[in-house]
């Protein structure tokens, strides 16, 4: 009986470290309520049945999308009138027992400030909570609700806010396509910086922008990235002129600041254009005008004039300039890209479109790969764009046939491009297309110079080097100098032996993008030898079309025929 008094004395020790580490951890995450909605539809007593559902399920919640590994958790507890459904998300960045931290202070919100309702949805910086008496679940009924900051804490931009607001807009664009096509988690953070900077009402000049996206894990990229772009759209309605500012919904979310708010490092890396300046001789123009006066037309006229021939050589003089920096800053930016670089651009292209292939959710065939929908970052770390004209596909279907072919010219596939055949494929083709540009530096849709004996289209290029066994000589010039040793001189010629694997004819001849990445650790010792290219011609061949029909080439008998298709469109849309 003696040792009961103890006992309890430690059980309560035990308790009060236990208080005291829960508010501890949350006072050391600082988490902060940004805002809250209490959906007055309808109530309950506190002594109801829905509230012990609620409690119940909140914990559920916490437990579940702390221990996610995408921070994320749905469920639903009761039935009939007493039945609720709940979400909870954690920001990208935080870890489980944050998550757990931020979400457990909901509850204080739930049954405080929105006590008795229904319907509440909560906002922490770090974490977000709903629970309704309505399946919102099957049906996304949330409206963004704006975060705007008290006075004292409101800091603007002093000039140009409309041009802060456009950066901090496209910041959100990149994100948004990079959260929804590259991100299980639905979620990226980035940055945009401005040489010129933004001078703010707090008499500070600022020159980064910094911007995070989440949607819930469970949504299609298409989705996501509709949700975000509602939000991105009133950016600069609701927040022009201010160098912060979120968007909170259940479904998608955003926040821009000029100040560092997340803890992941930035996927997105952006670089603001510079500031176009006036026109020159406005001002000269201007005084002109106030000066203008019925006695002195004469002088008018010829102060005009002189202005005009002024700015007219000025205008000449500036074009010669900005011609010889723009060939100057193209043979700069060339040199910049050594080998090690364009091969780090070619692998994680290869591993951008497996993911689109084999381990999204559902297969998708992006169409349109070419060198311009390729973004690089400042790391030179490469980013595919532009799914405008994706197509989805079920996991168990992999071809189908298209009447609207659409896409850009040259790196189409011939199965596609004549026929309509469309399948993953396609997209190989195009990355082989783009791994010979890479390696020669030119572009496929340009008739570029060549040595007399040489094709001037860049397959039938690469391909008679290849069979005269000459495929260095393909390789870009400024290169020459980094492809000395043997290893990386084996490598481009392993890259070039690849591109053309990749632009065969045949669709079941080119490899699949999982082959593609083995391809590429290998040694081409062990690859097969490639076949004539789609669309090659041997130099010296001529060909004719008519108006309605396209040429095709047969590698059994390398004659042309016409082909009278006309369901497709073959200009660029």
């Amino acid at each position: 009986m003696a040792a009961a008094p103890c006992t309890l004395n430690m059980a309560s020790v035990l308790a009060l470290l236990l208080v005291f580490s829960v508010h501890w951890t949350g006072r050391s995450h600082a988490f902060s309520l940004m805002n809250y909605l209490c959906n007055n539809g309808s109530s309950y007593a506190l002594n109801s049945t829905y509230r012990s559902n609620v409690v119940a399920l909140l914990g559920s919640l916490s437990a579940n999308a702390s221990s996610s590994a995408v921070g994320f958790a749905t469920g639903t507890l009761g039935r009939g009138p007493d039945q609720t459904w709940g979400l909870a998300l954690c920001r990208g960045d935080v870890n489980g027992s944050a998550c757990a931290s931020c979400l457990a202070l909901a509850p204080d919100v739930a049954f405080g400030k929105c006590r008795g309702v229904k319907d509440a949805s909560i906002y922490y910086d770090r974490c977000l909570l709903r629970y309704s008496d309505t399946d919102f679940l099957a049906t996304p009924d949330d409206a963004a609700a704006s975060v705007q900051y008290g006075a004292n804490l409101q800091v603007n931009v002093t000039a140009d806010p409309g041009r802060f607001a456009g950066l901090a807009a496209d910041l959100v664009g990149a994100l948004s396509a990079w959260a929804a096509w590259n991100s299980t988690a639905r979620y990226a953070a980035g940055v945009v910086t401005s040489a010129q900077g933004f001078t703010t009402t707090d008499h500070s000049l600022v020159h980064d922008i910094y911007g995070l996206v989440q949607c819930t894990p469970n949504q299609a990229p298409e989705a996501c990235l509709a949700c975000l772009g509602r939000l991105r759209d009133e950016i600069p309605d609701v927040f022009n002129g201010s160098t912060g500012g979120q968007f909170n919904a259940v479904w998608c979310n955003l926040r821009f600041e000029v100040f560092l708010f997340y803890d992941s490092s930035p996927v997105v890396k952006l670089v603001a254009p510079p500031v176009t300046p006036a026109p020159p001789g406005a001002a000269v123009h201007g005084d002109a005008n106030r000066t203008r006066g019925a006695g002195h037309a004469a002088t008018v006229v010829a102060i005009v004039f002189g202005v005009l021939v002024i700015f007219l050589l000025s205008t000449f003089t500036i074009y010669l300039w900005r011609k010889a920096q723009v060939k100057r800053s193209a043979d700069e930016k060339r040199a910049s890209l050594d080998w090690e670089a364009r091969y780090r651009i070619l692998y994680g292209t290869a591993r951008g479109l497996l993911y689109l292939h084999e381990d999204s959710q559902v297969r998708i065939v992006h169409r349109d790969l070419k060198a311009s929908n390729i973004l690089l970052d400042a790391d030179m770390s490469p980013k595919i764009s532009d799914f405008g004209l994706a197509r989805l596909f079920s996991a168990d279907n992999t071809t189908t046939v298209t009447s609207q072919v659409v896409g850009t010219l040259g790196y189409m596939a011939p199965e596609y491009a004549v026929l309509g055949h469309l399948s993953v494929k396609l997209d190989v083709y195009s990355f082989g297309v783009l791994i010979l540009e890479v390696v020669t530096g030119r572009r496929n849709t340009d008739m570029f110079e060549s040595a007399a004996g040489e094709s001037i289209i860049l397959l039938s290029y690469v391909w008679d080097h290849w069979v005269r066994g000459t495929a260095l000589e393909a390789v870009d010039p400024s290169l020459a100098c980094h492809c000395q040793a043997p290893e990386a001189e084996a490598e481009v010629v392993k890259c070039i032996h690849l591109g053309l694997l990749c632009v065969q004819e045949n669709p079941a001849d080119r490899p699949n993008m999982l082959d593609v990445l083995v391809m590429l650790h290998g040694h081409s010792s062990g690859f097969a030898a490639p076949s004539k290219p789609a669309f090659a011609f041997a130099y010296g061949e001529t060909t004719s079309s008519d108006e309605r029909g396209i040429l095709s080439v047969s590698r059994a008998a390398a004659a042309f025929s016409l082909n009278g298709m006309s369901a497709s469109e073959f200009q660029p849309r």
